[in-house]
Parts: structure tokens; C-alpha cells; sequence
């Protein structure tokens, strides 16, 4: 939860967090995660990011794996490492 600036229900089954990364002394992005799950099992479905392009950071592999064993808590940590990483 470090560094949340917002989270928002668009929906039943879709959660938006929005994050600011980077360091103090350097300009602060934002990262939008949007997390949506599949309504009757509410497992994980899809998981969408804005911001990470002017980062030039690429998280496709991260977020199919992370789909696949249902693991929410772990793909937006894993989201949020690769861009501090750049982003600092």
C-alpha cells in the first residue's frame, strides 16, 4: 500500500489502484493498475496498467503469470517493483 494515491471500484468485478513511483529527489510517475476479476468465480481475469510506457517498463510477462496461479497481491507487487526499479 506504499505510496497509494487512489483506489476506486469501477466496478463489481474491477479495482483501480493508482500508485506514484520514483525516488524524492527525482519526478514522480503514475502507475494505474486495474485489476479485473471474473464475476461468478472472482478470480483474477485480466489485469491492465497505464503510466508504465514513459517508464519504458514492460510487465506482460509478469501479469500472465501472476493470472494464472490467481495471485493479485504478488502482480501488483511485481507491477510496482519493475517500476520503482526504473523509476528511481
Amino acid at each position: 500500500m506504499n505510496d497509494l494515491i487512489e483506489s476506486h471500484a469501477a466496478s463489481e468485478n474491477e479495482i483501480r489502484l493508482t500508485y506514484r513511483v520514483g525516488s524524492r529527489g527525482s519526478k514522480s510517475h503514475r502507475i494505474t493498475v486495474t485489476l479485473i476479476f471474473a464475476p461468478v468465480t472472482r478470480n483474477l481475469a485480466a489485469v491492465q496498467t497505464f503510466g508504465l510506457d514513459e517508464l519504458g517498463v514492460d510487465v506482460g510477462d509478469v501479469i500472465d503469470a501472476h493470472i494464472q496461479v490467481n495471485d493479485v497481491h504478488g502482480v501488483v507487487a511485481a507491477i510496482l517493483a519493475r517500476a520503482r526499479t526504473v523509476g528511481t
